[in-house]
């Protein structure tokens, strides 16, 4: 397999229309604590050759047959990524440096 592109700003969403499994892939966004609102994206993996395409993000890795995405059994679909900070207690808006997180 070759690594055909990497993905920062698309959520991938996986379908299966014979299960009705859905998968959501999306880049991880990481905060910078000392400069909130600035993120490192680690971008989603897309590795293809001529029978399948694999997409990777972090320990997670999905082979898709291009057979099934032809007939429409698995199909895949974007949507835009905005990084987004979340915070466990809405107390943490605006940081205080208090070093909890």
């Amino acid at each position: 397999m070759r690594l055909s592109e990497t993905i920062e700003d698309k959520i991938i969403c996986i379908t299966d229309s014979e299960s009705g499994a859905v998968t959501k892939l999306e880049p991880k966004a990481i905060e910078n604590c000392m400069k909130p609102g600035t993120f490192i994206i680690k971008p989603i993996e897309k590795w293809e050759n001529d029978t399948a395409v694999e997409y990777r993000i972090g320990d997670v890795n999905i082979l898709l047959d291009k057979k099934a995405m032809q007939k429409g059994t698995v199909m895949v679909s974007e949507s835009p990524f905005e990084p987004r900070a979340e915070y466990n207690r809405p107390s943490c808006n605006p940081c205080r440096n208090c070093g909890r997180c």
